[in-house]
């Protein structure tokens, strides 16, 4: 029922009218809640945590995705999927139809949807890019939902890399906003 109900929020949302801008957004991976790292290092068997970021120029009321383990990470099984406890989550990151996730409000970018738990076994992974996923339903994609109208735009994809050496380093994008001289200018007065 509750898989429904977002599915039909994500639809409602596609149905919608337009917006003024299309969003720019991407559901980012890293290694912590505080965005500081897109590289997952371990060097024992035990539990990793992935945290899922929708980030962007446009605050956002939900969004769609997977999280399906590359084939470079054999050993690693799905613990499972931690929501933000403020948001309302359907399905799970491993699905066809992937796991939804609801922000009951419009909610400003960045936003921390939750972390996904794995359990790693083979110490021998590196340089292995572990990258968000388009579920495998046909209905479903990475996306994103806006306030107002809510309309359903897709969002880019995001990565870490596990276990990187220095041929395969992950670096983390840095927002860029357009501005005059002027508009800089006046942050200083």
């Amino acid at each position: 029922m509750a898989r429904k109900l977002v599915l039909a929020l994500l639809l409602t949302a596609l149905t919608a009218g337009t917006s003024e801008a299309q969003a720019n957004w991407k559901i980012e991976l890293f290694n912590d809640a505080e965005m500081s790292t897109c590289t997952v290092s371990y060097s024992a068997p035990g539990v990793i945590q992935i945290h899922v970021f929708h980030t962007g120029d446009l605050s956002s009321t939900a969004s769609s995705f997977a999280l399906y383990p590359p084939a470079c990470m054999a050993g690693s099984t799905w613990l499972g999927d931690v929501v933000n406890p403020d948001f309302l989550g359907f399905g799970n990151s491993q699905l066809d139809e992937g796991l939804a996730v609801a922000y009951r409000v419009c909610t400003p970018t960045p936003i921390h949807v939750g972390y996904v738990n794995f359990h790693v076994s083979d110490v021998d992974v590196s340089c292995c890019q572990f990258a968000v996923s388009d579920p495998l339903h046909d209905m479903v994609g990475i996306d994103g939902v806006t306030c107002d109208p809510m309309t359903m735009w897709a969002a880019q994809g995001g990565k870490v890399v596990v276990n990187p050496l220095p041929e395969c380093p992950c670096e983390i994008s840095l927002a860029v906003e357009t501005k005059t001289w002027g508009q800089i200018k006046a942050l200083y007065r």
